[in-house]
């Protein structure tokens, strides 16, 4: 893995903010090029962990069956869906994908999921919350037939977007060449074994402010928003810097941080 730290920081803030009390698990959407690495840097530090529901090639109907009708996020066991290539499910039926998408707006943002809506077997409602990991190429992501915005799916998932500079490129063929990427492992986490209170004071609440609203603007090609959702994101995210550094609160520090990975928490390809 060269000089992909920031993205990295990124997921494993994700998967943290699973342990956050009181606050949604974040999901997010890596959009980078073929061969940029997004499958391996979520596999890298997926593959191993045990709070997340890892498939290649989801379904409402598979995600329900395939973790007791919810019950494994109702209880906490799983925070993550990991879905490590989005075209596997973006390329089935027009009304598979409709009904994939309505069934993780619901997971992920309201987190009161109609199982009979989705598996017509089962009855009943589940409250469970869940954040989507989750990667695209740049060109299928700008596709317009996948109507982001009608969707209102993308404002739910905080947008993390790269390319390599061709130095880096360069670095990455030396990389192979010495066949130094033999060497590279999977990744366990360490998380706190129950879920914490992280303290956020107003002050630095309004510190994030300005990145919620860069995200809004930016997102407004896709469909109108005012930012509100990409706030508390944001908000989860500093937590979740935070509970990785073993602090008590959102400090200085960890807003610090959040503006150095905000520079790839946007839809602009910035190189790295």
């Amino acid at each position: 893995m060269i000089k992909v730290d920031p993205i990295q920081k990124i997921l494993k803030c994700v998967l943290a903010s699973g342990k956050l009390k009181d606050e949604r698990p974040l999901s997010v959407i890596f959009i980078a090029p073929v061969e940029s690495g997004k499958t391996s840097i979520i596999n890298r530090y997926c593959l191993k962990a045990k709070n997340v529901f890892y498939t290649t090639d989801a379904t409402a109907y598979g995600i329900i069956r395939d973790t007791n009708q919810l019950r494994d996020f109702s209880s906490g066991s799983f925070t993550h869906i990991v879905i490590p290539d989005l075209l596997t499910c973006l390329g089935r039926k027009q009304d598979t994908v409709k009904t994939f998408i309505g069934f993780m707006n619901a997971l992920v943002e309201e987190g009161v999921v109609s199982l009979n809506t989705y598996a017509t077997h089962v009855q009943g409602n589940v409250t469970a919350k869940a954040g989507l990991i989750t990667a695209i190429p740049p060109d299928p992501f700008r596709d317009k037939r996948h109507n982001w915005g009608r969707t209102g799916f993308l404002s739910r998932a905080l947008p993390v977007s790269y390319d390599y500079k061709v130095s880096t490129q360069n670095e990455i063929f030396s990389h192979i060449e010495k066949q130094s990427h033999l060497e590279e492992k999977l990744m366990k986490l360490k998380l706190p074994e129950k879920s914490k209170i992280i303290e956020l004071d107003e002050k630095r609440a309004r510190e994030v402010e300005p990145f919620a609203k860069n995200l809004a603007a930016a997102h407004s090609v896709y469909q109108k928003v005012y930012g509100f959702r990409y706030q508390r994101q944001l908000q989860t995210l500093a937590k979740a810097i935070a509970i990785l550094a073993g602090k008590e609160e959102v400090d200085r520090e960890s807003i610090r941080e959040l503006e150095v990975l905000a520079e790839y928490i946007n839809f602009d390809l910035n190189k790295i």
